[in-house]
């Protein structure tokens, strides 16, 4: 962490020196020098996807999700392939009770990513939370088929078909 930051002093203008610096800070857990540095290097480049998502990490952990979400977003929105901005993003909205907002991000990485398995298990994971046992039977499903041997999906599956026919029949009984 010295030796990264009497570099980044030297070269105050290189953003990659100044995003190790940054990490560095961060796992060390000196959150306000990490985001400093990590603000000057997005300050020099400020299209770069991963100096957003750090952070997006970093001010998560300081407990300032609306930022979060802001530099999530942005990470999104630089680089649309990349996982982990709508895994984060989505995380940010349901920890502030935005389920909506998490399911439009999920379908959104869903629709650029389609072969991603995680964004559909989370997205399960989200409606089977919501009790939309249907929409999350339709994720687990697409999942399926993109891993057909994964065990740990059809267990997943079979637990919300299970639990739909209950949620069904307990709709049927009280219109009854």
């Amino acid at each position: 962490r010295d030796l990264i930051a009497s570099f980044s002093q030297k070269f105050p203008e290189n953003p990659d020196l100044l995003t190790l610096l940054a990490e560095a800070e961060d796992q060390c857990g000196d959150l306000r020098s990490a985001e400093t540095a990590a603000k000057k290097a997005l300050d020099i480049k400020p299209t770069e996807q991963r100096i957003h998502m750090l952070l997006g990490r970093i001010v998560e952990k300081n407990g300032n999700l609306d930022r979060a979400a802001y530099y999530y977003s942005q990470a999104v929105s630089l680089d649309g392939m990349q996982i982990d901005g709508y895994l984060k993003l989505s995380q940010v909205y349901i920890k502030q009770r935005e389920f909506q907002k998490a399911r439009r991000v999920l379908e959104q990485g869903i629709a650029n990513i389609p072969g991603n398995v995680e964004l559909y298990l989370t997205c399960a994971a989200l409606f089977k939370e919501a009790k939309d046992y249907r929409g999350a039977e339709l994720m687990l499903r697409k999942a399926s088929q993109i891993e057909p041997r994964n065990v740990s999906i059809h267990r997943q599956l079979g637990a919300i078909l299970a639990l739909n026919m209950v949620h069904q029949s307990q709709e049927v009984g009280s219109q009854v």
